[in-house]
């Protein structure tokens, strides 16, 4: 099972994502658009995973945020790694309460050691995918020139999300395996 831990992403913003995603999708590039019902920001990328592992994992993610309360951040800008010159990756950017993003992530990436692709030390970059870019060659920054400092709305996150990834030809769908609020 591919397994990631993730937050979801406010309806508000999934609609201002796809004004600027109507503006990508006017490049020369072949690009690959978010779908709004698979917007979230991941916190932890298990990968592939035993069956096995599944209550182990949601026992330490529970316990990871305890103690977590819920919190909001503002969506601001837009950017593109490595660059907007040369984009594989098109986001929208956390200003506001990103603090708050970053230590949820970096404690899940730590106590999920044993199971993330990534190196768990790695600082994380809150961001929010709404294209990949699949062939290169051209540069997305005079189209995204207006969007760069642009506010995106707020998203208020309550709880933490376990989900599964199976890929298709159409594009991931993702299962909630598990829910886990954020209290006071």
């Amino acid at each position: 099972m591919r397994l990631f831990v993730a937050v979801n992403v406010a309806e508000n913003v999934k609609k201002a994502a796809k004004k600027v995603q109507d503006v990508i999708a006017r490049s020369k590039g072949k690009i690959k658009l978010a779908g709004a019902e698979t917007m979230h920001f991941t916190l932890a990328f298990l990968g592939d995973t035993s069956v096995d592992s599944i209550r182990d994992i949601k026992a330490k993610i529970e316990n990871t945020i305890e103690g977590s309360r819920p919190f909001s951040v503002a969506i601001q800008g837009a950017g593109a790694f490595p660059s907007f010159d040369r984009p594989r990756v098109v986001w929208l950017g956390v200003e506001d309460g990103s603090d708050e993003l970053i230590e949820l992530a970096m404690k899940l990436r730590k106590a999920l050691s044993d199971y993330v692709t990534e190196d768990p030390e790695k600082p994380y970059k809150p961001h929010l995918t709404i294209a990949r870019v699949n062939s290169g060659g051209f540069d997305l920054g005079e189209l995204l020139a207006d969007q760069k400092d642009r506010d995106y709305g707020e998203c208020f996150f309550a709880n933490v999300i376990l989900y599964e990834s199976v890929l298709g030809r159409g594009g991931p769908a993702y299962t909630p395996l598990a829910n886990f609020p954020l209290r006071p």
